[in-house]
């Protein structure tokens, strides 16, 4: 009677605690809304230049977009940023077979420095451009560039911007193919960085049967360098140089660790709130500043002895910036070796306040290919850091 009496209080304390969690989990999105919505809005007026934009997901920039919605960065009219309107460079319509292109081509001077005057800082997140078979998979013919490449009337808008004393961001394939070599030279000259000409990227497969992720032009490319042969299967780094020289570095024969790292020491993790280690499985580049104590990041390749010998057989180091910062230039300018700001995210989350916290339930920690984890424990913090540096 006494163990009856016992359950039967116990069943509503039981309910009682249950109500309570789920309406706890329930209200809890409604309050970081809240608590995001009723967060000031500031002002900052930022240029953003994007011309490899596919479809209205804008995945190459939405990182970009996703912090200045959470920390309520608008416009200066006051207006939140539109993922597809608020930028300059490729605009596809009508299922991407079609486009059209606002940018800073034809421009005269004056009109620039008149655009530099009204902008707060620039953000550069992609010049590669789109091709052909970009917006049509199944075109069979050349795959020919539509559109791409930093110009002349960028770059001057961009020194503009420096001589304004405003901060400049950019990041992989800033001045990488297909911008001209004098545009590059002038845009190293000016932010103090010099490119090698190499860019690289983890492939978790190798196999061309199983991973369409690899383009068409890289085994190709490598076949015509090395008499017909593509012997890779399992996943390693691919490295491609501008004249058109690559090689592939294995996992486990060249790399003992398969994903480059990135290494951050701790007075520079104190500042920008970012963790000791990072795996990066995407796009990169190798980019040098003219000053060493200006690099903030650095990537790591855990070499085997055959990979140094790699490595050392086309002139590069097993380590290299990741993220570089030169506060003399300028508000300060900021090179992201790195596809950074491309992460398949949702924007909707951006409008929840605090729901980095949660971050764990976005992406899958055992995965390393899912950038959404780079994205939560690394780009996040950085880009929320810098902007509130400068606002």
């Amino acid at each position: 009677m006494k163990h009856k009496l016992i359950r039967t209080i116990r069943r509503p304390f039981e309910i009682i605690v249950i109500r309570y969690l789920l309406g706890a989990a329930l209200l809890t999105p409604l309050f970081m809304w809240i608590f995001w919505f009723i967060q000031t809005p500031v002002p900052f007026s930022l240029f953003i230049l994007d011309k490899s934009v596919l479809d209205n997901r804008a995945q190459e920039h939405c990182s970009i977009s996703w912090v200045l919605a959470q920390e309520k960065i608008t416009k200066s009219n006051g207006d939140l940023y539109d993922i597809n309107q608020d930028y300059y460079g490729f605009f596809p319509l009508e299922g991407n077979r079609m486009f059209s292109i606002r940018d800073l081509g034809g421009w005269k001077e004056e009109k620039i420095d008149s655009l530099s005057a009204e902008y707060d800082g620039a953000y550069i997140a992609e010049s590669y451009g789109v091709y052909r078979k970009d917006l049509i998979p199944e075109y069979t013919g050349q795959n020919k560039l539509l559109y791409g490449g930093l110009t002349n009337e960028e770059a001057y808008f961009l020194k503009k911007m420096v001589e304004q004393n405003k901060p400049v961001i950019s990041e992989f394939n800033f001045i990488g193919t297909p911008t001209i070599s004098s545009v590059r030279k002038e845009m190293e000259e000016t932010f103090g960085i010099r490119w090698s000409g190499w860019v690289g990227r983890l492939m978790e497969s190798l196999d061309t049967t199983k991973n369409l992720d690899i383009p068409e032009w890289l085994p190709n490319s490598y076949m015509e360098q090395n008499n017909g042969q593509w012997p890779f299967k399992g996943s390693g780094v691919i490295f491609v140089h501008t004249s058109g020289e690559l090689f592939v570095m294995e996992h486990e024969k060249h790399l003992r660790i398969k994903t480059p790292v990135i290494q951050t020491r701790k007075n520079q993790r104190d500042v920008y709130g970012l963790p000791k280690v990072m795996e990066y499985p995407f796009w990169f580049d190798i980019t040098f500043p003219t000053q060493t104590e200006h690099i903030v990041s650095y990537y790591t390749l855990y070499t085997t002895q055959l990979g140094d010998s790699l490595l050392a057989s086309h002139g590069l180091p097993g380590s290299f910036p990741a993220v570089i910062h030169n506060p003399d230039v300028g508000g300060g300018f900021y090179y992201f070796a790195g596809d950074f700001a491309d992460n398949p995210i949702s924007t909707l989350s951006a409008y929840f306040k605090g729901v980095h916290w949660f971050q764990t339930f976005f992406y899958n920690p055992q995965d390393i290919t899912d950038r959404r984890d780079f994205f939560w424990n690394y780009y996040r913090p950085l880009l929320t850091t810098i902007m509130k540096e400068n606002i």
